[in-house]
């Protein structure tokens, strides 16, 4: 046990005042949590300090389902392996996106 001079034995309030050191084992009760994340939208827009409590998860995805970031490559016959797209922002609503397309380096092409 600690013992506290009479001076230091009330805090603001007449509440009991302990010094808490590195290492002590304090008994806390939690009242309140708050959580705020930074969101990235379909469209590219970032919106920040977002109350978790106003988001809510998508649970039916599909497959022409995209977002900012995500890696696409075309849909085709003729499939050249080192071409891929980038999802730079998507129109949910109008169901398409821009995508910027890149070719990576191949032995065949100096």
């Amino acid at each position: 046990k600690l013992k506290m001079s009479k001076n230091n034995r009330e805090g603001a309030g007449g509440l009991p005042f302990m010094m808490v050191q590195n290492g002590m084992k304090v008994v806390t009760e939690t009242l309140s949590t708050r959580s705020e994340v930074d969101v990235v939208w379909q469209d590219g827009r970032v919106e920040c300090n977002v109350p978790s409590t106003d988001l809510y998860p998508i649970q039916h995805l599909d497959e022409h389902e995209f977002f900012p970031g995500d890696f696409v490559v075309e849909s085709k016959d003729s499939f050249l392996p080192h071409n891929y797209g980038v999802v730079q922002d998507v129109d949910y609503l109008g169901r398409f996106c821009r995508v910027n397309w890149f070719q990576t380096y191949t032995q065949g092409n100096r």
